[in-house]
């Protein structure tokens, strides 16, 4: 695994914070449904965790022959005999588990996905499809795989036009 962060060292989508993206408020979605743009936003830059609206894949469902991350050389996941290019780096943060894990942008109904080309794109059916469900909050383990179905979900939507139709990691998933 990675090593610990520093508590006062930048994660994720705030690592911009300190090269690229100056403003802090910028993390949050004008339309986060918890509007934790109030709580969270005092805590960036201090010893507490700070949470934004995004997702932000890191290192997450990279392939073996992905390059740590290089923006040219990201690989693809065979999803069964499926290549899946890994094309999405971050979208915006939908997870229907209970509280305090439930966590929308736009109501759950679309979701803005950021590619490696650096373009934007909006689907629909975001809690159907890139959204982490529900029922995987029954078991913590289940969680991770869902995460993963999402980003797969996000992947081939680049080129098919539609993460409803990406193949599933495990039947029923």
């Amino acid at each position: 695994g990675f090593p610990a962060t520093h508590p006062h060292e930048y994660m994720g989508l705030g690592r911009l914070l300190s090269t690229t993206m100056k403003q802090p408020a910028a993390l949050y979605c004008p339309d986060d449904g918890n509007h934790n743009q109030i709580e969270e936003l005092p805590r960036i830059g201090t010893a507490q965790h700070a949470y934004g609206s995004y997702m932000y894949r890191e290192l997450d469902r990279l392939p073996p022959e992905a390059a740590d991350g290089k923006l040219d050389r990201m690989g693809a996941n065979l999803v069964g005999d499926v290549p899946v290019p890994v094309e999405a780096l971050a979208l915006d943060t939908n997870s229907l588990g209970p509280d305090p894990y439930y966590q929308v942008n736009h109501d759950a109904l679309m979701a803005n996905v950021l590619f490696r080309d650096a373009s934007v794109r909006k689907f629909q059916q975001a809690a159907e499809y890139l959204a982490i469900p529900e029922a995987a909050f029954s078991n913590p383990m289940l969680i991770p795989g869902a995460i993963d179905q999402l980003l797969t979900n996000a992947d081939y939507a680049y080129h098919a036009g539609s993460p409803a139709q990406a193949p599933r990691i495990t039947p029923g998933g």
